[in-house]
C-alpha cells in the first residue's frame, strides 16, 4: 500500500509561521498613516521602501498567502516608484520652482506612507525655497518663486539651500546629542 506522505506539524507551523510573519509586515506596510504632521516630525515610523521591497521578494517562496495582500503590496511598491522617479526628477530641476509643486509631492508621499529617502530631501529643498524667499522679501528683493533668476541668483540660491541644509543638519545632530542637565 502506498500513502501519501504529508508534512509533519512542525512543518506546517512553520510555514505558517513564516506566513504570518510576512502578512505582518505586509500589514504594517499597507496601513494608512492620518497625520503628516506626525510623520514628518518622525513620530510615527514608517516600513522602507526597501522593507516592500524585500516582502515582494519573499513571495515566491511563500505558501498561502493570500493574493490581494500580494496585489496591495505590488499596488503600493508601484506607487511608490512612480513617486520617487518623479520627485528625483523634480529634485534635478534648477530653481525657480513652485512651492505648490513641493505640498503636491509631499502629500502624496503621505498617502503613500512608505519612508523614502527622496521626502527628507525634498522637505529641506522646500524649507531653502522658503527661506530665500522669505529673506528676499526682508531685503526688499522679492521675486515670486517661478520667475527666471538671473544668473548670479543660481549661485547664490544654491549656496543659500546648501546653507539651510547645513543649518538643520546641524540643529539635528544637536537635538541627537544627548544633555546633562545639572
Amino acid at each position: 500500500t502506498s500513502g501519501v506522505a504529508l508534512p509533519s506539524l512542525r512543518e506546517i507551523t512553520a510555514v505558517v509561521d513564516v506566513a504570518k510573519v510576512w502578512l505582518d509586515g505586509v500589514m504594517d506596510c499597507l496601513r494608512e498613516r492620518t497625520s503628516r504632521r506626525q510623520t514628518d516630525r518622525g513620530n510615527i515610523k514608517l516600513p522602507t521602501f526597501a522593507k516592500v521591497e524585500e516582502l515582494l521578494a519573499q513571495v515566491p517562496s511563500l505558501v498561502g498567502v493570500a493574493d490581494r495582500e500580494v496585489e496591495l503590496l505590488h499596488e503600493k511598491h508601484e506607487m511608490a516608484s512612480s513617486w520617487r522617479k518623479e520627485t528625483s526628477a523634480f529634485l534635478a530641476t534648477p530653481p525657480p520652482v513652485a512651492m505648490e509643486e513641493f505640498e503636491r509631492l509631499l502629500d502624496e508621499a503621505h498617502r503613500i506612507s512608505i519612508q523614502m529617502d527622496e521626502i527628507r530631501r525634498l522637505q529641506m529643498r522646500r524649507d531653502g525655497v522658503a527661506w530665500m524667499s522669505k529673506a528676499g522679501a526682508m531685503l526688499g528683493k522679492a521675486k515670486p518663486l517661478e520667475e527666471e533668476p538671473s544668473h548670479g541668483n543660481d549661485i547664490s540660491m544654491a549656496c543659500a539651500e546648501a546653507a539651510v541644509v547645513d543649518a538643520h543638519a546641524a540643529a539635528t545632530e544637536k537635538d541627537a546629542r544627548p544633555t546633562l542637565e545639572v
